[in-house]
């Protein structure tokens, strides 16, 4: 068995005991959401994985919906200060208030696992890029694949 098989059956593995380990999540965070700004419930966002090619990394939604638009198509000032904050922005006003907790305990990543349980990304290796950061991270990081 080489190292890939290893390194999926590991993945496997992983995901499906953290998903069942972390069941009364899979089901109360889903309400809280929900009770807390409506729906949708998932975010789904194009990603890069291996090999360039895209998938859908889905997390729980801990912002306003349509917060890229804001983001992007609205908020000029807040994109900059997106950028120059490499990807982040501290206080940033589209985090619902759930959205804060849910991010303080990661608990927003969880359905990544399902990413991980699909083979579109793996517990072990580099975080999947959006397409615009993955050019801007290139020429920051020629090292970047």
């Amino acid at each position: 068995m080489n190292y890939q098989q290893q390194k999926r059956i590991l993945d496997i593995v992983v995901s499906l005991g953290l998903i069942l380990a972390f069941l009364p999540f899979w089901i109360v965070v889903p309400i809280l959401i929900y009770l807390d700004s409506g729906f949708p419930i998932f975010f789904k966002h194009k990603r890069v994985g291996q090999n360039g090619e895209e998938f859908f990394l889905y997390k729980f939604r801990s912002m306003i919906p349509n917060a890229d638009e804001i983001l992007h198509k609205k908020n000029k000032k807040l994109l900059k200060q997106f950028k120059e904050g490499d990807w982040k922005i501290e206080n940033d006003p589209r985090i619902t208030k759930l959205g804060k907790v849910l991010r303080s305990l990661t608990i927003d990543e969880f359905p990544q696992l399902l990413n991980v349980l699909r083979g579109e990304m793996s517990m072990v290796g580099p975080r999947a890029y959006v397409l615009r950061e993955l050019d801007e991270q290139t020429q920051k990081y020629p090292s970047t694949k």
